[in-house]
């Protein structure tokens, strides 16, 4: 096999989608258990069958959206609408990454098992209906990334955070119509008056983009909420310095917003992100905050 048709497959399974799974690991991190070997291992675990199950649907959507895609002005070049991988080899390998990541789920525990086949039912779904329901589909994505977080607390047996999970609701619909207000721009460029199986208008786009910052902002005030929160002075010694994250988010926010209005954005936030510098400084000043919010040799608090 050579190495174009590797890179093919790798295209065809999206791997580069897979650090999308990491938000297992949210639960083992903001929970504190990431001292514990069986945790990590179960997460670790979980991770591998979620990135088998979803590169096994991504397969199966683009089986589904074959026509379409081959119209689509950047997604006919994905392997399977390019035919650069065959449709036989696709049905082929889709069968065995979700048979694969199902057989590693149960594996690793039942509720790891459980989830993933909610995940699998609900992005089945979506491929064969619900992407075609105004908003609908955004807020099934932004759940799809929830229900990883929630799975990786089912794991290891803890009970998410309501702030986590309110946090990560928001967030991904924010995110979710990033994505679709790009896919609507390149509509109104090619002057076409909606995208190919999707419930939207051009027209549309500028609601989708006042919901998306409203849901972007939304995000940013269930954090500092969580500042002030009882749970948050349990978890950290240093709880004030959390509000550095406040400014960081709103400034992501906005800017990943603002490249979307100019027409800057990629077809994936979050791939975006990924490769985008600022956001790589904006998640590292995160991380720092957090780790200084939470080992901090001394408690603070601004208000004395």
């Amino acid at each position: 096999m050579g190495r174009s048709t590797v890179f093919s497959y790798l295209l065809a399974i999206r791997a580069y989608q897979w650090l999308k799974n990491a938000l297992v690991f949210a639960a083992l991190v903001f929970s504190g258990e990431w001292t514990d070997r069986t945790a990590v291992l179960r997460t670790a675990l979980l991770f591998v069958a979620f990135c088998l199950v979803a590169s096994g649907t991504y397969l199966i959507n683009d089986l589904l959206d074959l026509e379409a895609d081959r119209a689509h002005p950047t997604k006919r070049h994905r392997p399977l609408a390019a035919g650069a991988v065959s449709v036989r080899n696709g049905r082929i390998l889709a069968s065995l990454l979700v048979t694969g990541g199902i057989a590693l789920a149960a594996f690793t525990s039942p509720s790891a098992c459980a989830f993933v086949l909610v995940y699998l039912v609900l992005t089945l779904a979506y491929s064969l209906y619900l992407k075609e329901v105004v908003l609908i589909d955004s807020l099934l994505l932004a759940g799809l990334y929830t229900i990883r977080v929630i799975a990786g607390a089912a794991v290891i047996a803890v009970r998410p955070s309501v702030w986590l999970l309110a946090f990560s609701m928001f967030i991904f619909f924010s995110l979710a119509l990033v994505k679709r207000c790009t896919e609507l721009q390149r509509m109104a460029d090619q002057e076409r008056l909606g995208a190919r199986g999707r419930d939207y208008r051009v027209a549309d786009a500028p609601y989708l983009s006042q919901m998306g910052i409203a849901s972007g902002y939304a995000a940013i005030l269930v954090v500092a909420l969580y500042i002030d929160s009882t749970l948050a002075g349990t978890q950290y010694r240093a709880p004030a310095l959390l509000w550095l994250v406040c400014p960081l988010l709103l400034y992501w926010v906005s800017r990943l917003w603002i490249k979307t209005g100019r027409r800057e954005m990629s077809d994936d936030p979050i791939i975006y992100a990924m490769k985008d510098r600022t956001s790589w400084l904006i998640f590292i000043g995160l991380g720092v905050v957090w780790v200084m919010a939470r080992l901090s040799p001394v408690a603070v608090d601004l208000w004395r």
